[in-house]
């Protein structure tokens, strides 16, 4: 179970590092073109919207500082038991520098993790609860991860060039042992790989497909890999806002001797929207599904992940 968590935790921060806040037009003041979020295929939609081809890129502020929430909901169903889960994850991120070429240096402390989870191993946790964190046998594997900074640079395209997680392994408990602690420092030097949504090189216009590269993960025998593009949905009138649409293929590999993956019927949809002229994301709503099979044994999950900024 301890390593389940500390999979999806891994797994969700990288999605965390993946979205951004979302602000109204009224807020912001700069843009003719109103954003409908209540359409019937749940995917934005522009008042308006452009052909020409836009450059995307990150622009970064130095001091910018954000308190991230993010809400994950996931169904699980393993020979016949469902386990289903909710998890909030808390986090405060902030840019502590800005480099001479435009990376960012990132800081993100997480704050509060609360777990529900039913099924065969039914937990409940939550770390604004003393009762919890005193008591409750899952708080060892939550405690290293609060107020524990992760550090990383990103490239004004998206590229991670460095990433610490040292912070947390080093506070990890005792009692996890050496395997909690390899675990988490193979996922830091795979999330180095692709953490921010990778952005492309060339100006792209509605209609084109880009390839963001591979995602990749590795927990309890088993390596994830996530071939990663995204499509130009739309973009808005006055070129201020673009619609992405995740598209992904899961490819799983064993690594252990035995043991045969494979992965089908497994989809990537949702949407992600950028501010060109601000350079971020400013909301996302990314969903996923995935039927795993191990060895004749068959794993069905889908996950539903959102996030927004105060």
């Amino acid at each position: 179970m301890r390593k389940v968590l500390i999979f999806w935790v891994a797994a969700l921060f990288m999605v965390a590092c993946q979205n951004g806040n979302k602000q109204n037009n009224e807020e912001t003041g700069k843009s003719s073109v109103t954003i409908n979020y209540e359409t019937e295929s749940g995917i934005p939609e522009f008042s308006a919207t452009s052909d020409e081809a836009v450059k995307l890129q990150y622009y970064f502020t130095e001091g910018d500082s954000a308190h991230m929430i993010m809400e994950t909901e996931m169904n699980m169903e393993m020979m016949g038991q469902k386990m289903p889960m909710q998890m909030t994850m808390e986090s405060n991120y902030k840019i502590n520098e800005v480099t001479e070429n435009g990376n960012a240096k990132i800081g993100v402390e997480f704050t509060r993790v609360a777990v529900s989870m039913d099924g065969p191993q039914p937990m409940k946790f939550d770390s604004d609860s003393e009762e919890d964190m005193e008591n409750n046998p899952s708080a060892g594997v939550f405690t290293s991860l609060l107020n524990n900074e992760i550090s990383s640079e990103i490239t004004p395209s998206g590229k991670v060039v460095e990433m610490n997680m040292d912070a947390i392994m080093d506070n990890l408990p005792a009692e996890q042992g050496a395997q909690v602690k390899g675990q988490l420092e193979s996922m830091s030097d795979q999330f180095a790989q692709n953490a921010f949504v990778a952005l492309p090189d060339e100006p792209v216009k509605e209609g084109d497909v880009y390839d963001a590269g591979i995602i990749e993960t590795g927990n309890s025998g088993m390596s994830m890999k996530v071939d990663m593009k995204y499509k130009v949905l739309s973009i808005s009138e006055d070129k201020r806002y673009v619609i992405l649409e995740p598209q992904g293929e899961f490819i799983m590999e064993s690594i252990q001797e035995g043991v045969e993956m494979s992965a089908e019927d497994n989809t990537i949809g949702g949407w992600v929207l950028f501010d060109l002229e601000r350079g971020f994301l400013e909301s996302s709503d990314m969903k996923m599904f995935m039927k795993l099979t191990a060895n004749q044994m068959a794993i069905k999950m889908d996950m539903n992940i959102k996030m927004r900024m105060e």
